[in-house]
């Protein structure tokens, strides 16, 4: 058996490293429906003066059976504050003299996703009060992540940050916790070069890499907007570190040439031995953001699905809770569909706009598939030698008014199996074969898939069995 043949279960056709030819198709990205409950919550509380860019992390913990936001609002903006709303027609949000500002972290559950709970957590002061859903004061764009692979309980939950206190501007620093809610006191990071920043600061353990990985938008190398012709355009950095305490020099990864698209930040994650990033284009000229989709084999080289076409889009109509800015958190994958929860604003991002959680959600599978670029005539994909490592070959895929057909070639290129045809909108079912047999006798050989796509969309495949 080649050793350079793929071996595991789950293929996700966005991977171009699994595709060793392809023919009239192009990768597109899924289809995004916005939620109809949307907006989910928005600047409900005193102490969230300005939800801003919001900021979200979302997970479902499958210990304990729920959804998790931690989000990072403005608790205190000297502009809003020292502004009446029957003045701000007038002068634009970012011409007012800010006499003071300071995210903090915020902290919600909920049972399906929907409806959320702001609990009273008793841990912070705030006017006064600890009746709140504080979680830290004076951090800005907080990455926060359940570490299934730490050993240590009291280390289970990681956040990386950036620090509002005016002596460490933006410095970043780390904290630990074992439940998400309590937090150790914050450590910095000695490396002044470790992506310093004002964005959000996502960060994943890398199993291939054995390190953690975090991505942001670096301070100080992009601020520029439509009046500033010389600035640089901003862009996204990425820096790891072993123990997730020291870090490395932040580096370049994805560095934009248009005014229009910049890289405010991409939230990262890894599913299916791929990793993602939910890339937010910001256009300096209109001031909007929206979401565009990414990928890495190893989250050093990212590729651009599809660059220019949305996966959220902003909301065509003025005034809709999503019609400036979409800030999205990583996905979370769930067996039905793929929920993509995201900060939104109603305005500009430089404007004084209000801010809220909404959700969007995808097809299981369906963040980027394969598809005929001409549609009255099939679409071929060939993959690389692969382990088949099941006795079953599940796809998903959209095929109404279509159809899949799969083929099975061993590594020579000679066909072994042909496929029954595959129509609908199909989620990991299982391929049947013309021969009435499963794939028991191909087992850990190295096999080649052939698919032919009529009228159809391709997500994924996967063994199973």
């Amino acid at each position: 058996m080649s050793t350079t043949c793929f071996n595991r279960r789950k293929y996700l056709v966005l991977d171009s490293r699994i595709i060793k030819s392809a023919k009239n198709v192009t990768l597109r990205v899924g289809t995004a429906h916005k939620h109809p409950a949307n907006p989910l919550f928005g600047e409900d509380r005193p102490w969230e003066v300005r939800y801003d860019n919001l900021y979200p992390n979302v997970l479902f913990d499958e210990e304990d059976k729920i959804f998790k936001c931690w989000y990072n609002p403005f608790i205190i903006d000297g502009a809003t504050a020292d502004t009446p709303v029957a003045q701000r027609a007038s002068v634009a949000y970012g011409n007012v003299s800010n006499s003071g500002r300071e995210m903090a972290l915020c902290y919600a559950t909920s049972s399906d996703g929907i409806s959320w709970h702001k609990p009273d957590l008793g841990i912070i002061e705030y006017a006064s009060s600890r009746r709140n859903n504080l979680l830290v004061r004076a951090s800005h764009g907080p990455g926060v992540f359940k570490d299934l692979e730490e050993s240590e309980a009291a280390k289970r939950y990681k956040m990386l940050f950036a620090s509002d206190v005016p002596a460490a501007r933006h410095g970043l620093s780390v904290r630990f916790s074992a439940n998400g809610i309590h937090w150790a006191e914050a450590i910095a990071i000695d490396n002044k070069n470790a992506a310093r920043g004002d964005a959000h600061h996502t960060c994943l353990w890398a199993p291939e890499l054995k390190k953690y990985v975090a991505c942001s938008r670096p301070m100080g190398w992009g601020e520029r907007r439509s009046d500033q012709q010389d600035a640089p355009l901003r862009p996204i950095s990425r820096t790891e570190s072993e123990d997730f305490i020291h870090w490395s020099d932040a580096e370049i990864v994805l560095d934009p040439s248009e005014l229009e698209r910049q890289y405010y930040v991409m939230p990262i994650c890894r599913y299916a031995d791929v990793y993602l990033g939910m890339l937010m284009i910001f256009n300096a000229v209109s001031d909007r953001v929206h979401c565009e989709l990414s990928w890495s084999p190893d989250t050093l080289a990212w590729y651009h699905v599809e660059p220019g076409t949305p996966l959220i889009d902003t909301s065509p109509q003025k005034g809709d809770y999503d019609w400036g800015c979409v800030y999205a958190s990583v996905p979370v994958f769930m067996a039905d569909e793929i929920r993509i929860y995201y900060g939104a604003s109603d305005d500009v991002h430089y404007g004084w706009r209000q801010g809220y959680l909404a959700l969007a959600t995808l097809r299981p599978n369906g963040l980027a598939g394969l598809q005929p670029d001409r549609p009255n005539l099939p679409g071929l994909v060939m993959t690389q030698p692969i382990v088949c490592v099941g006795r079953q070959l599940f796809l998903s895929a959209e095929a109404q008014g279509g159809e899949v057909q799969v083929a099975l070639l061993n590594a020579e290129g000679q066909i072994l199996e042909q496929s029954n045809p595959i129509a609908g909108e199909v989620n990991q079912t299982e391929v049947t074969w013309v021969s009435g047999q499963d794939l028991s006798a191909y087992q850990q050989q190295a096999i080649q898939l052939r698919f032919q796509l009529n009228k159809a969309k391709l997500y994924a495949f996967d063994f199973y069995g």
